[in-house]
């Protein structure tokens, strides 16, 4: 459990700097960041409904075929997706059959794919 919560904790922490440092994003008296609408389409909704229903993998999976186009609105859409996963319940995400240290690998993935590995190591390991 408390593996659990440190990793919670710097995925947090994680995601946090690079929506302030890398893309400028930032919120007042230490409230949830939040981007707004990511796309035209719905479609980060869709994910977050999905990963709601338990079909979790399934979510990431689309996410990833998404993420091929490598435009920065997924980079946030990425960001946005694994930190609502992060503030999933551990029986909500065990049910959905994934774990923090997925949330965690995603991401670190994600970072590498935009060239921020050295920061995805700094907080992830």
């Amino acid at each position: 459990m408390l593996k659990d919560d440190y990793i919670m904790r710097m995925i947090n922490e994680m995601i946090h700097a690079v929506l302030v440092l890398l893309l400028g994003k930032d919120s007042e008296n230490g409230e949830k960041l939040e981007l707004p609408e990511v796309t035209e389409d719905n479609t980060f909704q869709k994910l977050i409904a999905m990963a709601g229903e338990g079909q979790i993998n399934e979510a990431e999976n689309m996410l990833w075929d998404l993420l091929e186009d490598n435009e920065i609105k997924y980079f946030q859409m990425a960001l946005l997706f694994y930190d609502y996963l992060n503030d999933l319940d551990d029986d909500v995400l065990e049910q959905g059959d994934f774990s923090r240290e997925e949330i965690a690998d995603g991401l670190a993935r994600v970072m590498k794919l935009y060239g921020y590995e050295d920061m995805a190591r700094t907080f992830l390991i």
